[in-house]
């Protein structure tokens, strides 16, 4: 089930202000955890789970599941989505990364159908958002997302991607995952 438009991209800043909220309440961050089993695929940041029951997460879901909606449709993915999992705000300091991977992840009743990617500051080097998107011949299979803080990228959950290594500063985002019923 390959869809022709990969990715949908909100640039120009439209979540700014949730991004200054977002970065404002000084999380406390733990060192991120993976449940892949890939030697060759490493990621290290720092993470912080927000549930839609506190009023940060509540914040979040408020601003962010239009722009889900929009993007669903507007992509022509049209996935049923009726959820999403706890948000997960995330730093990557110099030298952290998280390489290639997809956010697929199946239940028994529902699966992860669409990600997406806010990012709350520009004040960094490196942490490029990249998609694999071509054949392993192409020479332009890899691209790269350019964004700015407030700026949200939404895409399918199968779709592999990566963030390459910070070069100076902290990369900051707020991730997250939107479940439906299983794939037919």
């Amino acid at each position: 089930m390959i869809r022709a438009c990969p990715y949908w991209l909100y640039d120009n800043q439209p979540l700014d202000e949730l991004a200054n909220l977002i970065t404002s309440e000084n999380l406390q961050v733990e060192q991120a955890q993976t449940d892949t089993q890939d030697n060759v695929n490493t990621r290290a940041s720092k993470v912080k789970f927000l549930t839609a029951q506190d009023h940060l997460g509540k914040e979040i879901f408020g601003k962010v599941w239009g722009y889900v909606t929009d993007a669903n449709i507007q992509a022509g993915w049209n996935f049923n989505v009726t959820t999403c999992e706890p948000f997960q705000y995330t730093e990557y300091s110099k030298d952290q990364k998280y390489d290639w991977h997809i956010d697929n992840r199946f239940d028994e009743d529902d699966t992860r159908k669409l990600s997406f990617t806010l990012l709350l500051n520009d004040d960094f080097a490196g942490g490029d958002f990249q998609f694999e998107l071509g054949s392993p011949g192409d020479a332009l299979r890899i691209t790269t997302i350019s964004m700015k803080k407030g700026d949200l990228v939404i895409f399918p959950s199968y779709v592999w991607h990566r963030v390459t290594p910070v070069n100076d500063g902290t990369r900051k985002s707020l991730v997250g995952w939107c479940r439906g019923p299983q794939f037919v």
